[in-house]
């Protein structure tokens, strides 16, 4: 994991994305972005269900950022925490809405071999994740959006 370069709270008041929130900021929303995932865009398979799935962990609640910059967009580059500790960023990934994205986070590598490990030795995932668990509906062609982006 990157060391924050800052850290601060907010409550989460809007969903963007799968993996862009809004959480307020000086009593001002800022848009943020999660560092080190890469949730399916609107359109594409499980894009509304990565976003529903993020809402359902943040939205309405108080979280804490810690933040690594700014991306192309000027969105600020965050790993968003519940009060109880639990990474949001990880969730996603754990849960198969989203995909680790390796370029912006090589620090979490432990992590994710970790978890893949679980995976391939019978653990359940969905979403993204091809295997016995389903949610909610897709249409079974899930690809990562770098097939597609350049």
């Amino acid at each position: 994991m990157l060391f924050p370069l800052s850290e601060y709270q907010g409550e989460v008041v809007g969903g963007i994305d799968g993996d862009t929130i809004e959480v307020l900021h000086n009593q001002h929303p800022e848009r943020v972005r999660l560092s080190g995932i890469d949730c399916p865009e609107k359109g594409q398979a499980f894009g509304n269900r990565a976003k529903q799935a993020a809402s359902a962990l943040v939205f309405g609640r108080d979280v804490i950022l810690q933040t690594h910059g700014q991306d192309k967009y000027g969105r600020t580059l965050a790993d968003v925490l519940l009060k109880d500790g639990t990474n949001v960023n990880h969730t996603l990934v754990k849960d198969g809405w989203c995909w680790w994205y390796r370029k912006y986070a090589p620090g979490d590598i432990g992590c994710w071999k970790g978890w893949r490990r679980r995976l391939k030795r019978g653990g359940k995932a969905c979403g993204l994740i091809r295997s016995r668990c389903r949610r909610g509906s897709g249409d079974g062609q899930s690809f990562s959006p770098y097939n597609i982006m350049k």
